[in-house]
């Protein structure tokens, strides 16, 4: 029979031990547990099933390791972090546990019973094995430290540190580690059980010190580095400089250099010293005084300290071509270098002799460089002959050719005979008698793979040429050589020097002879253009566009005949028998006359891998009166009566009386608007594109300076004398910059500053191409104060040019030579526009001490090339006589220009430059322009002279502005009457009471009493007061009275055998021939802007005026606007 076996009995429990040897163990080992039962048994799920052990706190779980089908269980425990125990055992009788779904069952399905033996008995862990837990590392080192770090020869190195803690510490780890993560590049592994210790690195590595505590079980803290290394030095391998390279500039304007060595150098170096000399012999070497030390590995200087370049930042004055030696400093200076290997090098790559300009310095987009002495020729041919094109088309594929592919010379730009090439060399004769056309090629001549070189442009010369000087004291001294001597500029008639000789003689950047010795060509040329206005057809000269800067101008007065003229720039070994020292322009001369004894050149370069883009170089131009202008409504048509389509157009200045026009406040407000400007580009097909949009303008705004000299420079100096506008000298310049190359003038500044800032003035939005300054503004704009906007144009953070005019000006405030003067004396200067308030508001001036009620005749209604504060009425006198103390000659200064410096400069009339006890009177009288007041009369024009300059407009801060008789053309703007079309009737004049035919105002019938017209029928048989009502229409078109007729006007014009002399003041009739026959205006023809009559100019409206020559060789003054007396005075008239 069968026999069946029943089994109900559960299996437990019997025994807990461990397969790990009785021990201590650390974080991280790992124990094995025995849980062994009654009988074999199945688990499923184990995955939930733990075993917790007693090892501090709540204990630490085991987890289920294996046994299934057995009656043993292995459950696995790893020590943690902060596990302690000193006889391991399981956590209680309950230990072990089932969960999620974990089943325990023996192999008929009985449930295990997971009750553990008891804790500590001879069947529990703690019973069979001896195990100890230490799970608590030891505390981190501190303060580890190198005892000597400045050693570097010895690579057995002391480190000590504060040691590591623990209850059952053993021993420190020490090692030298790379990086102070103390894993990367380790030696010298050892152990220590308390500091310090030697550990030994190897020669030209640097180390950090690492330690690390571990204690008995084996635990270990973390790595602890040292806070500073130490270096085991080891030889540094370099081979010197083999290159050195400016490459530009900086930022902050100084020059950028690169310093290339032969390898990648190595070793514990940390800096190198640059030296320079002239020559490659170490005698030239003062190993005391390097020109930069440059730290290696630092971020701007030597970012990759693993290559074989360093850059150097070095004022671009003292960047002089030269040689270069570099020389290491390692770590303790244990390993000297003594390498003596040189490097030539150049300022521009490969070509000697030129500078650095840095664009920080010239305000330009680009660097660029300008030989540092006036142009010499190297060797090969100099027949003549050269002829640079005067098409527009063709010079812009000339210099795109050039400017982009480095082509020094193209069929586009002429004919090209010079072989020789210039140079720029010390210690040869600059060349002289030499062509502006010969000129410009014997630059490209020099043009090679690494430079490009060619003529400056104006603004390139003009920026390079600047001297930074504190004081007018000073430019007089560099300009001036009023000793002649050898080292000073050369202007003092002691003939030419060589190059480099004038050793004090150089600019900022130090560059020589910029002034004196040779005037210099730029690209700037004058070609003859044919315009007609008011029945005349003359010939003027246009500018060329040079395909650079592609500035257009059109000079009005220079005819340059069947040729073209040249610009020349700054004076030369002789100017001061002719004129005045300083980098102004010269003059213009034949582009093909080589008969010029003073005028040399220089080049300018670029790199050709850095060569700027034309767009670069294209700086922004003026507008220009279009024909469209011409043809305007002539009661709003604005265009001066002696501009012509193609002239500069300038920005339109009003000045408005606001506030009670009653009372003795002045109030009002000054406003600007302007045309935008453009910049053209050209391309290599010649083509030319002008745009106007992404322009900023700035308008500056300066107080007036009421003493002031002009005669170094194109800028004037304002004179900080007592009384001055100015407390100490300033230069007015609106693109002036400090000696660390900062803007003189800033929205901050004081004396001059930037008042508005327009970006959005264009063709689109040609409203927003205005400024009004007043009050409103909140710019500390005054009502009483005089002052003077120049508008300054840009493109880019850079190439910013003022609006510029071409300013006549007495000869000896423009240099050159005397028979360049055929053409007048003028110059381009920054286009001041002078402006104010209290002079207009009659109600104000009429409440002053000594009225001066002024009317404005500005520059963009009058054509003339400045404004001009003009006396209201013709002067009375305030108080004093003529010809007091002492009386003298009635006539002017003999030099009229020295005699105004003088007093503008120095506040006083001295007798040594005005002659006032031989030329001119010395009378006390002042002058007033005042309503309802006798004319001054009864005197001769040295007393006009000198009671102009007794009399002054007075700020409202009672500073003294000097008044001086007015210049003819300044006089003869002012009366205008207003005939846009010159047909004799007025189109543009508020004040004539309605009448608007000029030959009615100028009648001499019927009686002006009784048709309120100019005072010219010598009835009654004297002169109105100032405000008569029967003078009242007698007003010029800006309000100014009686200019025609009443009392006829001295001006500042005089001659000397029938030829205009110097009136210190403008060059528009300077050498010019008076008209040799009287007559009457309708026989004659005259220039609009000196005012003489002139061969084939405009025919002029009146039936009334007439011409009277110079009626012998004697010397001779002008007055002008005839007077009450026709008979005994002539015929009155603007023209007159």
């Amino acid at each position: 029979m069968t026999s069946i076996r029943v089994d109900t009995t559960p299996p437990s429990v019997i025994d807990v031990t461990s397969a790990t040897a009785g021990n201590l163990y650390k974080i991280g080992d790992v124990v094995l547990v025995k849980v062994k039962f009654s009988e074999n048994v199945v688990v499923a799920n184990g995955t939930n099933m733990s075993l917790r052990m007693a090892n501090g706190g709540s204990g630490t779980v085991a987890t289920y390791f294996g046994g299934s089908a057995s009656d043993t269980l292995t459950f696995s425990y790893t020590v943690a972090d902060g596990d302690v125990s000193s006889d391991l055992e399981v956590f209680s009788a309950s230990a072990l546990v089932l969960s999620g779904g974990t089943t325990l069952e023996d192999i008929v399905g009985n449930n295990g019973i997971l009750t553990l033996p008891t804790l500590g008995g001879a069947a529990s862990l703690s019973g069979h094995r001896d195990i100890a837990i230490d799970g608590v590392k030891p505390t981190l080192p501190s303060a580890v430290l190198f005892t000597d770090p400045s050693e570097m020869l010895n690579p057995a190195r002391e480190v000590q540190w504060t040691a590591s803690t623990d209850i059952s510490f053993d021993h420190h780890n020490l090692k030298l580690c790379e990086a102070n993560n103390c894993s990367s590049s380790c030696v010298g592994g050892t152990t220590s059980v308390a500091s310090p210790k030697t550990l030994t690195g190897t020669a030209g590595k640097t180390y950090y010190a690492c330690v690390q505590g571990q204690d008995v079980a084996g635990n270990t803290s973390a790595w602890a580095p040292s806070v500073g290394t130490i270096s085991i030095d080891a030889s540094p391998t370099f081979t010197g400089v083999t290159a050195v390279d400016v490459l530009g500039s900086w930022p902050d304007g100084k020059a950028k250099i690169s310093v290339k060595f032969g390898a990648a150098p190595t070793g514990h170096i940390t800096q190198y010293k640059v030296y320079y000399s002239t020559t490659n012999s170490m005698s030239g070497v003062d190993l005391n005084s390097p020109i930069a030390t440059i730290a290696r590995g630092d971020a701007t200087y030597d970012a990759v300290p693993t290559d074989d370049t360093i850059l150097l930042s070095l004022p671009a004055a003292d960047v002089e071509d030269g040689y270069y030696l570099v020389r290491y400093v390692d770590q303790g200076n244990y390993f000297p270098d003594s390498n003596t290997s040189f490097a030539q090098y150049y300022v521009l790559k490969g070509t000697a002799g030129f500078k650095l300009v840095p664009k920080k310095f010239s305000g330009l987009s680009y660097d660029y460089f300008m030989m540092k002495y006036e142009a010499s020729l190297g060797t090969g041919a100099n027949p003549g002959s050269d002829s640079v094109t005067t098409n527009e088309t063709n010079k812009a594929i000339c210099e795109a050719k050039f400017h982009s592919s480095g082509a020094a010379y193209d069929s586009s730009c002429g004919t090209k005979n010079i072989v020789a090439a210039a140079k720029s060399v010390a210690g040869v004769t600059p060349q002289r008698f030499i062509a502006w056309n010969t000129a410009y090629f014997a630059c490209r001549n020099a043009t090679t793979a690494n430079a490009l070189v060619r003529l400056p442009t104006y603004e390139e010369w003009l920026r390079a040429s600047r001297k930074i000087l504190p004081d007018y004291a000073s430019t007089v001294t560099y300009v001036n050589n009023a000793a002649s001597t050898t080292t000073a500029c050369n202007d003092s008639a002691t003939g030419l020097r060589n190059t480099g000789a004038s050793t004090d003689c150089y600019t900022s950047l130090k560059l020589n002879d910029m002034v004196g010795n040779l005037t210099e060509y730029v690209d700037y040329r004058l070609k003859p253009i044919t315009v007609n206005r008011f029945g005349s057809t003359q010939t003027v000269g246009t500018v060329i566009r040079n395909g650079i800067d592609n500035l257009t101008m059109q000079w009005p007065q220079a005819n340059p005949g069947t040729s073209n003229l040249a610009l020349a720039m700054g004076s030369f070994f002789n100017s001061k028998n002719y004129a005045n020292s300083g980098n102004a322009q010269l003059g213009l001369f034949d582009a093909t006359s080589t008969s010029w004894d003073g005028i040399g050149f220089r080049c300018m370069g670029v790199r050709a891998d850095t060569v700027p883009s034309l767009a670069e170089m294209a700086l922004v131009d003026q507008p220009k009166h279009t024909p469209a202008d011409m043809i305007e409504a002539l009661s709003t048509r604005h265009v001066p009566e002696n501009n012509f389509v193609g002239d500069d157009k300038p920005e339109r200045l009003t000045v408005s009386i606001g506030g009670n026009t009653t009372d003795n406040i002045a109030e009002g407000s000054i406003s600007l608007s302007w045309v935008p400007w453009s910049k053209t580009v050209c391309d290599v097909s010649g083509a030319c594109t002008s745009s106007n949009s992404g322009l900023t303008y700035k308008l500056y705004r300066f107080i007036s300076p009421n003493f002031f000299s002009q005669k170094e420079g194109i800028m004037r100096w304002a004179m900080g004398i007592s009384g001055s506008s100015y407390t100490t000298d300033t230069l007015i310049d609106p693109l002036g910059i400090d000696t660390s190359w900062n803007p003189s003038f800033t929205s901050a500044s004081s004396g001059g500053k930037i008042v508005a800032t327009i970006s959005n003035c264009d063709n689109v939005t040609p409203g927003n191409c205005n400024f009004t300054d007043s009050t409103a503004a909140g710019n500390g704009f005054s009502a009483n104060t005089i002052y003077e906007y120049v508008l300054v144009v840009g493109s880019a953070s850079q190439n910013y040019r003022y609006a510029d005019v071409q300013r006549f000006r007495s000869a000896i405030l423009i240099g050159g030579f005397a028979a360049n003067f055929s053409q007048g004396a003028s110059r381009l200067e920054p286009r001041f526009r002078k402006a104010a308030v209290f002079p207009f508001d009659k109600a104000y001036q009429e409440a002053q001490t000594i009225p001066q009620v002024m009317v404005l005749v500005p520059m963009d209604v009058s054509g003339l090339d400045r404004d001009v504060f003009m006396q209201k009425y013709e002067g009375s006198r305030y108080s004093g006589n003529y010809s007091t103390g002492g009386g003298g000659a009635p006539g002017l200064p003999n030099s009229p220009t020295t005699c105004v410096d003088l007093i503008n400069r120095t506040n006083t009339f001295p007798v040594v430059g005005c002659g006032v006890s031989t030329y001119t009177n010395v009378t006390g009288t002042i002058i007033q322009s005042r309503l309802n007041r006798t004319p001054a009369i009864s005197h001769d024009r040295g007393d006009a002279f000198k009671a102009c300059w007794n009399s002054a407009l007075v700020d409202g801060a009672g500073l003294s502005y000097r008044l001086h008789l007015p210049t003819l053309s300044e006089w003869f703007k002012a009366a205008d009457w207003g005939d846009v079309d010159f047909d004799g009737t007025i189109d543009q004049n508020g004040f004539t009471g309605g009448t608007t035919s000029i030959n009615t105002l100028q009648a001499s019938s019927p009686a002006d009493t009784s048709s309120i017209r100019c005072h010219v029928d010598a009835s009654p048989a004297s002169a109105y007061n100032s405000g008569d009502a029967n003078t009242a229409n007698c007003v010029s078109r800006y309000g100014a009275e009686n200019m025609i007729g009443n009392v006829a006007e001295w001006t500042m014009e005089r001659s000397q055998n029938k030829i205009a002399q110097d009136n210190g003041y403008d060059g528009f009739n300077y050498n010019q021939t008076f008209f040799p026959t009287s007559g009457s205006v309708t026989t004659l023809t005259y220039n609009l802007l000196s005012a003489l009559p002139r061969a084939g100019m405009a025919t002029v409206y009146s039936d009334f005026d007439a011409y009277t020559t110079p009626p012998d060789n004697a010397q001779r003054y002008v007055s002008a606007g005839g007077s009450w007396d026709p008979a005994t005075y002539g015929a009155a008239g603007r023209f007159n």
